[in-house]
């Protein structure tokens, strides 16, 4: 089975390639848009809110992020659902992003 780590790679290696990867470009909108639209409300400039989008895509995207958070994912259990999955997920990214960011 293919880890975290691997899938992420290839589909940044993708779009480095000039390739289309829509997980990733998709992610990279998205998430700089809402941190504009948090940060603008938090009366930060729009500026200062796509450099915090740029560092943060650079982070989740960096070699060490993806191995830490594919490590502590780790495979689904037997039992656990997609949905599980992916909310054990999420918050092991929150809980990783906590620690870099703090």
């Amino acid at each position: 089975m293919t880890t975290l780590f691997d899938f992420i790679k290839k589909e940044l290696n993708t779009v480095e390639a000039g390739g289309k990867s829509l997980t990733v470009k998709t992610g990279q909108v998205a998430l700089t848009n809402t941190f504009a639209l948090a940060l603008i409300q938090a009366e930060v400039t729009q500026n200062q809110a796509e450099k915090f989008a740029k560092k943060l895509v650079e982070l989740i995207s960096s070699d060490q992020f993806l191995r830490e958070l594919s490590e502590e994912i780790r495979e689904p259990g037997i039992t656990e659902t997609e949905e599980a999955f992916v909310e054990r997920g999420k918050s092991t990214m929150k809980k990783l992003l906590d620690r870099h960011l703090a």
